[in-house]
């Protein structure tokens, strides 16, 4: 049995007594790092504040007036310390600065460069050593024969592998990851913990993870050995089709997307990265299931073995993607379950529509982003709304009631979906889009790590909306055409 992995997000707050922050509104990906910016001297703190975070804010400079000894210290006519600066309220609504919120809160901390954040990624990506095709890694249970790689990202590499000397010559996946360097990368212990949780599930539940085969240690890198999937939903639409899902197929991958999400949420696990490029199609006989991946920021939410919900931190680093994160996660606030169904309504509207499912799709300022969330939840953004039927508006709605420990009605929102689906003539039955066309979904670095991937995390930037190979103008216009054509519910 794996021992429970460490949370790998640490409370940044250190004021026991203070209440759990209101919970705001939303935005996508990458935090800035633990940034620090020397402050002005002023006078110590009031015994009822709490001690500030490692990553400290600019604090306003003393007035002038303010005279100080030669050894540093005020005088009797040193003014009181500044306010720190509030926080923008349109980023963080109810965060009180009286109990001594992280200055983080505050939104001062300096960020790091796109540039930096892509230069030291790539750097660690060159520096890891690659396993070599046909060099053969050892478990205690197998030995595995490298075919080629499939793809890396800035945390490891998935390898394309077959078991040695074995009747058995189905292929897998195999995730590495180094064991050296940043000595918090729990990703891979995380999902091999979420994955061994899903074994235990009955045969309906488990039918959305893939299946954990084998881990081990090997020098510098531990592994795991996992079933090998078909491209990403999100390079089906791209590649394999270039056009819009169909109505039906845009439905059906709501309903497997969201039943996928429930399942993890049963065995106590938050994904956290509710995203296209995170759920891929079964190959052979699973063509028609829909797999959810990439479980390296996934959370526990609940206490132990209970089912009680773990008391929300103070203050949480921006994990995920900018696009599809949850307006919680925009401001720094715990998320919950509702979190990942509120970034599964993104993802749905982007799959049902390329274009105008997402209006902040191509923002890049992530004030910007939160700002047009909040007002896609008070239904502002009609543009959004005209790609789906008004019945939608039922699933937002219920969605944006939910509250940070709320249990969701998985059922409840399945059902509101088929009901859509009788209201607008969908048919639930019929054949998904990529059945017969599958044979053209690349084992490739694109679709087993999309190019979305590789940013997961703390990084500051996150990939543009462009396929994933370069087309020439005119194939670009058609495809631009093909999806103009296929506006899903118009």
């Amino acid at each position: 049995m794996i021992a429970e992995p460490a949370g790998a997000d640490r409370p940044k707050s250190s004021t026991p007594n203070a209440g759990p922050a209101s919970l705001p509104d939303p935005t996508p990906r990458s935090a800035a790092g633990n940034s620090t910016a020397t402050a002005a001297a002023a006078p110590p703190a009031t015994a009822s504040a709490a001690p500030a975070p490692a990553a400290t804010a600019t604090a306003a400079p003393a007035p002038a007036a303010t005279s100080r000894s030669a050894a540093g210290s005020s005088t009797a006519t040193a003014a009181p310390a500044p306010a720190v600066t509030p926080y923008d309220p349109s980023i963080s609504p109810g965060v009180s600065t009286a109990v001594g919120t992280s200055p983080l809160l505050q939104g001062n901390a300096p960020k790091k460069s796109k540039g930096e954040a892509d230069k030291r990624r790539k750097q660690v990506v060159i520096k890891r050593e690659k396993l070599k095709e046909n060099s053969l890694v050892q478990s205690d249970n197998f030995t595995w024969k490298v075919i080629k790689l499939l793809g890396s990202g800035g945390f490891g590499d998935v390898y394309q592998v077959v078991k040695e000397k074995n009747n058995d010559k189905k292929i897998y996946a195999m995730k590495t990851e180094m064991v050296e360097g940043d000595k918090r990368n729990l990703r891979l212990k995380i999902e091999v913990h979420v994955l061994t949780l899903c074994l235990d599930l009955d045969k309906k539940r488990k039918q959305h993870f893939v299946e954990l085969i084998d881990r081990g240690k090997r020098g510098k890198y531990k592994f795991l050995v996992m079933t090998l999937v078909g491209s990403t939903i999100e390079d089906v639409r791209r590649n394999v089709l270039g056009r819009n899902y169909s109505k039906s197929t845009a439905m059906q991958l709501a309903q497997q997307t969201l039943e996928s999400i429930s399942d993890l949420h049963s065995i106590g696990y938050l994904h956290r990265d509710i995203k296209p490029q995170n759920f891929a199609i079964g190959l052979g006989e699973q063509e028609k299931i829909v797999f959810v991946l990439d479980f390296g920021i996934a959370r526990k939410y609940t206490v132990g073995k209970t089912k009680t919900v773990k008391a929300p931190r103070l203050y949480v680093k921006f994990i995920g993607t900018v696009r599809y994160a949850s307006r919680c996660c925009h401001k720094c606030m715990e998320q919950g379950r509702k979190d990942d169904l509120e970034a599964w309504i993104y993802m749905v509207f982007d799959l049902i529509d390329w274009e105008d499912g997402l209006q902040w799709k191509r923002l890049p300022d992530r004030k910007q982003v939160v700002h047009l969330k909040d007002k896609f939840f008070a239904f502002r953004l009609p543009k959004c709304y005209r790609i789906v039927p008004e019945e939608f508006k039922r699933v937002v709605t219920y969605v944006n009631k939910l509250s940070f420990s709320d249990e969701p009605d998985y059922r409840h929102l399945i059902h509101l979906l088929h009901s859509i689906a009788r209201a607008n003539n969908i048919d639930l039955e019929k054949q998904l889009d990529w059945i017969g066309r599958s044979g053209k979904c690349r084992v490739s670095e694109e679709d087993v790590i999309s190019s979305d991937n590789l940013k997961t995390g703390s990084s500051e930037s996150e990939s543009d909306d462009s396929p994933p190979k370069e087309k020439s103008p005119a194939t670009k216009g058609k495809l631009a055409k093909a999806i103009r054509a296929t506006k899903a519910f118009r």
